[in-house]
């Protein structure tokens, strides 16, 4: 229910993990925006989120991990010692948030759902923005910010976590 209503803010206010790779902030020089990611969402986000799944019920028929407080730190604590390494290799091939763009299992599903949210960026004066294209290159998502300023149309690309750098970096005002 949440992306019906936020979006996908959990990933830039309250994801853990999205707050480790921007505290870290390696990246690699790759620019982000020579293909522009709208809908296309990665397949292999889909697969990744299958196979969690599946191995999530095939562990919860044959053994009951609600049981065990012990069996919940450790799932967790493994979660994130892989997804955390594997997200700062992907990071310095692929750039900012990597993990986050073509894995996450949460932005997959949120995704789907966050461009009908109520809480949107949304540009408030399209006449000033200069085409700096400071919105655009700042976009840890990777999403053309510019071309929704230009279209005067809110922000509804799939990918946007509403982390509102957008909103910080640009000059004029407009969103």
């Amino acid at each position: 229910a949440l992306p019906f209503f936020f979006g996908n803010i959990f990933c830039s206010r309250a994801c853990w993990d999205g707050a480790i790779f921007e505290s870290l902030d390696i990246t690699s020089n790759k620019q982000l925006h020579k293909k522009d990611f709208t809908h296309n969402r990665s397949k292999i986000a889909w697969i990744y989120l299958v196979v969690i799944i599946t191995l999530a019920s095939l562990i919860g028929i044959s053994y009951n991990i609600t049981s065990s407080s012990s069996i919940i730190r450790w799932g967790f604590t493994a979660q994130n010692l892989l997804i955390i390494p594997a997200s700062i290799i992907l990071s310095k091939i692929m750039g900012r948030r990597a993990y986050c763009r073509k894995l996450c299992p949460f932005l997959t599903i949120s995704g789907v759902f966050s461009p009908f949210s109520l809480f949107k960026v949304t540009p408030v004066n399209q006449k000033a923005c200069t085409q700096c294209m400071k919105c655009t290159k700042n976009c840890p998502m990777g999403i053309n910010v510019e071309k929704y300023v230009q279209q005067n149309k809110r922000i509804d690309h799939p990918d946007c976590i509403m982390c509102e750098t957008c909103v910080t970096v640009c000059p004029e005002e407009c969103m």
